[in-house]
């Protein structure tokens, strides 16, 4: 269980990583440059945000590895923090303070929706799994209950 609080816990700071820096981008009246404290402080954290990922992702991966919908959450995650990197912020990374946002605007917006979405859908995915850990767990000691009444123990 620890592993999938880790892993959504990871998915929560990608997100707000990704989160901090679009609104240091999008959201104000000029681009900052990327050479900003700001802007290399939001970029630090996401980097620190994605090796936390990778790490939360990697125990999954070898603790939960027959869990199809799991890693099928996992995946789509990725692939949407992918397209966001290769998206807009690789953009701003090559273009600085002539970054123009609007010309991003309208995949981002989709991304960012979606991205949300396939965020809440590994919580879900993970909160799955934990029921049905928890249920096998109860039958797994429901039977050795039995078991030691039968034989007395």
């Amino acid at each position: 269980m620890d592993a999938l609080v880790n892993l959504t816990g990871a998915a929560a700071r990608v997100t707000g990583a990704h989160e901090r820096l679009h609104d240091l981008i999008f959201r104000t009246s000029t681009v900052p440059d990327i050479a900003d404290p700001r802007v290399e402080s939001a970029m630090v954290e996401r980097s620190a945000a994605h090796a936390e990922w990778r790490r939360a992702r990697s125990a999954v991966d070898i603790l939960m590895s027959d869990d199809v919908g799991l890693v099928n959450r996992m995946d789509e995650f990725e692939r949407r923090r992918a397209a966001n990197t290769l998206g807009w912020i690789r953009a701003y990374q090559t273009q600085g303070a002539q970054f123009v946002p609007a010309t991003h605007a309208s995949s981002q917006h989709s991304i960012w929706v979606a991205f949300g979405e396939d965020r809440r859908q590994l919580v879900t995915a993970a909160q799955q799994r934990v029921r049905n850990d928890l249920h096998i767990l109860a039958r797994l000691r429901a039977s050795r209950a039995i078991g030691r009444q039968a034989t007395g123990a």
